[in-house]
């Protein structure tokens, strides 16, 4: 049993402006599917698409600096949901029996149920 979350709390003054950075949330999925599900492959892969998204010079306003895009929370969520749109089309992380979902707006694991 794991518990896989940022530590940032939930910000109560900035929710609903679209300024908080998703990149942590983002990031716990890959560390629960490389630590509890044993999804080395997919944890991988989310984090590379964190890193393509950031060296493309997108940043939301807590990380940004000269030369780079400020973008805000579901811009950054969808910009990172994007790379990795080909993964969800091809491998669509399902091993073991499990299923892992990311889009801009959450990250979830579901299991599968047996036929």
């Amino acid at each position: 049993f794991g518990m896989f979350e940022p530590a940032g709390g939930t910000a109560p003054d900035i929710a609903g402006r679209g300024i908080a950075n998703p990149i942590a949330q983002i990031l716990s999925l890959a560390m629960l599917l490389r630590f509890s599900c044993k999804l080395e492959k997919e944890a991988s892969r989310i984090e590379k698409a964190v890193e393509k998204t950031l060296k493309e010079g997108f940043r939301t306003a807590d990380i940004f600096s000269e030369g780079c895009k400020r973008i805000g929370t579901a811009e950054m969520g969808d910009r990172i949901a994007e790379r990795l749109e080909l993964v969800r089309r091809t491998a669509s992380c399902v091993r073991h029996r499990k299923l892992a979902v990311v889009s801009s707006r959450y990250a979830v694991l579901r299991t599968k149920k047996s036929p």
